[in-house]
């Protein structure tokens, strides 16, 4: 499954380290449920972004967000009658993959910056006002 979801993304050109980023992900998301991908559940992929975004470095909205849509997208590949995972996993095995992450339990898109306070981009007003005091001073 990893290996066609590889190839996918490399017929779409994506780069070598984004591939990879996705697949260590994937990856990642199967030792900590213990599971294979076609056994994944909503509750396996809350569980997964509630982890992370606990502890003493919990990861930011921003990161969460960005891991919720690299797994959505490999779950989408395996969901897609094209490449035949569902109908294989359901002939060898009983079961097929299933929809992890959707608009229900994922994080909403609510601010225009989620990253840490301290490193916000300006805004174009903060721009203007500081370009003028460069010309005045």
């Amino acid at each position: 499954m990893r290996e066609g979801w590889a190839r996918q993304q490399a017929a779409r050109v994506l780069q070598k380290e984004t591939i990879g980023s996705r697949l260590r992900l994937v990856e990642r998301v199967g030792e900590f449920t213990g599971l294979y991908p076609w056994q994944w559940t909503p509750a396996d992929g809350d569980a997964f972004i509630a982890d992370l975004r606990s502890g003493p470095k919990p990861i930011q909205l921003s990161t969460a967000r960005t891991y919720e849509v690299m797994i959505a997208l490999f779950v989408e590949y395996l969901l897609d009658t094209r490449y035949g995972w569902v109908e294989l996993c359901l002939d060898r095995l009983c079961e097929a993959p299933q929809e992890v992450l959707r608009e229900g339990n994922s994080v909403l898109h609510a601010v225009e910056y989620e990253g840490d306070p301290r490193r916000r981009p300006w805004t174009t007003t903060k721009c203007r006002r500081c370009s003028t005091q460069r010309i005045r001073g």
